[in-house]
């Protein structure tokens, strides 16, 4: 059985959505007025790494997806996608097909909290994708890694009401795991391999080491 670690990147909004005169949805983008066809935040990017069971990567994907929405300033500023790299870009059922063909058979999907999973099925209800049966089936048994990595650490930490009591997010989860990755936050496939990286940690010893770190600190 192969992993796929998934990231995606969404284009969203910081202002709430209107409704003009005529029934239509719309957003301020800047000093910008934007038309809305669909009011929930659109996949623009796919990352996906795929480790075999001993969590070596084996493969990656990777690629921009052309929303209905505009992309906003803030996701351009955000992210670091241009317009040129989403106009370019194949629509959400096309990359969908690709992506399902990549992952192949006898995988497990492992994401960064619970939020990509949960999308990725919203939006392939809305936007009709046929294949999202598919989709639901990959996603029956995934792994949370963000969850699982306090569940490990609050075990090993092994001193009960002492560990991390909320979910961290990955950056901060890195710099515990002192993991100075060249990665950039927020595109899709940095992101995927960070979250990698993080998911290794916990089956290959080095989880055990920081949270003994830890637990030192606190006895002392």
């Amino acid at each position: 059985m192969n992993y796929v670690v998934l990231d995606l990147e969404m284009n969203s909004w910081q202002s709430k959505v209107g409704t003009d005169n005529h029934g239509k949805l719309f957003i301020i983008d800047g000093k910008k007025k934007l038309n809305i066809q669909f009011p929930f935040h659109e996949t623009i990017e796919i990352g996906a790494i795929k480790l075999n069971e001993n969590f070596e990567v084996i493969d990656t994907f990777q690629r921009f997806i052309k929303p209905v929405n505009p992309l906003t300033q803030w996701i351009q500023d955000f992210t670091g996608i241009s317009p040129l790299q989403i106009n370019e870009a194949k629509n959400f059922v096309f990359v969908m097909n690709e992506f399902l063909k990549w992952t192949g058979n006898d995988i497990k999907f492992c994401t960064w909290s619970n939020y990509d999973s949960k999308h990725l099925i919203k939006e392939c209800r809305l936007k009709s994708y046929n294949k999202i049966e598919n989709i639901k089936n990959l996603f029956m048994n995934y792994i949370n890694i963000q969850s699982l990595f306090k569940v490990e650490f609050n075990k090993r930490a092994g001193i009960f009401g002492i560990g991390m009591k909320n979910d961290y997010g990955l950056k901060t989860t890195l710099k515990i795991l002192n993991i100075n990755n060249d990665t950039q936050h927020h595109k899709a496939l940095d992101d995927a391999m960070d979250t990698v990286d993080i998911f290794a940690s916990i089956h290959n010893g080095y989880l055990d080491y920081v949270t003994d770190v830890f637990r030192q600190k606190v006895v002392a």
